[in-house]
């Protein structure tokens, strides 16, 4: 039964750790889907503005790739993490 004690705080260690690692690892996911999709944007933006498109297609166009790139990589993320 003493033996059993011992053990325990080193399986909540490993338990605390993994949870560190997949808080740390998904604290940066925010950012990387507005990087994504922001460059996604700018780079419509800019060529709306040199083909000078009044309806903004390229945009809201590259804004939604962008976004579909970004969860991809999101989904990606969270599958390789939840095989760990």
């Amino acid at each position: 039964m003493t033996n059993n004690r011992k053990n325990q705080p080193n399986k909540d260690k490993k338990k605390q750790g993994n949870q560190l690692k997949t808080v740390v690892a998904l604290s940066g996911v925010a950012f990387q889907m507005a990087a994504i999709t922001g460059l996604g944007a700018y780079i419509g933006y800019r060529l709306d503005e040199h083909y000078q498109n009044e309806n903004d297609i390229y945009t809201i166009i590259l804004t939604f790739i962008g976004f579909a790139i970004a969860m991809y990589f999101v989904l990606k993320q969270i599958n390789s993490l939840t095989k760990d």
